[in-house]
């Protein structure tokens, strides 16, 4: 049963569940957008006893405001910050608005779901200059409607003569790109796109939440994910399994990075939960997820 958030007629959720299960889409459904803001204590790890104290700060700010929360996280990392998570976007406001010079003290940052990018690779090279002509050619190409938000925000030239977009899209024109099994054409060229998401997975040990440049771990094995260097391993991919290098054995006998990895799909929820401004439940995801190597560039 779809949640309120993916309200769709019957109709058109026939339609959806019989390309989702054609094409094997990354079905999201029963997860709610968060909207929160983060507001930051310290440079250093609140003490116990000192956890109190914020919480009873944290606390006195809501009762004075008239938006309902829904819970409070003190995330403790290199900084201590606490993360107030409410029902809708106009609480959050509503709350930004009530402890305006209270919030003026502190340094705080509110979060939304934004609006959904798309990514695609075509043989062929561009410059960057060239945005906002190849934004008009890919809208008039693929009959989509004109607007502020459909646009290429950036593009990647790789040595071997092609081209990586990344669109950010409406969900107008998202729901467009659906009825077309997500395929696109820019100049002469028909391609496959697919939902861009950041996961931060390392290439050094491979697990979650980092990059390699920030890992102090021991190196593993992505094949076989023994504790050597992915050139030196001896196993044949052809005739041996391969054994995900994120998760524990029992439970990694796939491909590290493979769609089907359980600590992969709970980091795409958990992206798509803080990010990812979604009207239908599904994603539509490559077999075998892109690693990233940093952040999404300006």
């Amino acid at each position: 049963m779809l949640s309120t958030r993916f309200s769709v007629n019957s109709a058109q959720r026939a339609y959806r569940e019989s390309q989702a299960s054609r094409l094997n889409w990354f079905n999201v459904n029963g997860i709610s957008p968060d909207y929160y803001i983060t507001i930051k204590l310290s440079r250093n790890p609140v003490s116990p006893t000192d956890r109190s104290t914020v919480r009873t700060t944290i606390l006195a700010l809501l009762n004075n405001s008239r938006s309902p929360r829904k819970k409070i996280k003190l995330v403790q990392r290199r900084r201590s910050k606490v993360l107030i998570f409410f029902n809708s976007e106009s609480d959050l406001q509503t709350f930004v608005t009530d402890q305006a010079q209270v919030l003026r003290n502190w340094e705080y940052q509110t979060h939304l779901p934004t609006d959904s990018v798309i990514k695609f690779t075509i043989p062929k090279t561009f410059s960057s200059d060239q945005k906002l002509t190849l934004t008009e050619l890919f809208v008039a190409q693929n009959n989509l409607t004109p607007d502020q938000t459909t646009k290429i925000i950036h593009l990647v030239t790789h040595q071997a003569n092609s081209t990586t977009f990344l669109v950010q899209i409406s969900q107008e024109n998202r729901e467009k790109l659906l009825n077309e099994d997500y395929w696109v054409h820019l100049f002469k060229y028909t391609v496959r796109s697919y939902d861009h998401l950041i996961i931060k997975l390392c290439e050094n040990c491979w697990l979650f939440n980092h990059y390699y440049n920030n890992c102090a771990r021991l190196p593993k094995c992505k094949l076989c994910s023994e504790p050597h260097d992915q050139n030196v391993c001896e196993l044949n991919p052809q005739i041996q399994q391969l054994k995900c290098a994120s998760c524990q054995p029992p439970y990694n006998n796939h491909q590290t990075a493979d769609i089907i990895c359980p600590l992969l799909i709970q980091n795409i929820r958990q992206v798509t939960k803080n990010l990812v401004k979604l009207q239908t439940p599904w994603l539509i995801l490559p077999p075998q997820f892109p690693i990233e190597h940093g952040p999404l560039p300006s």
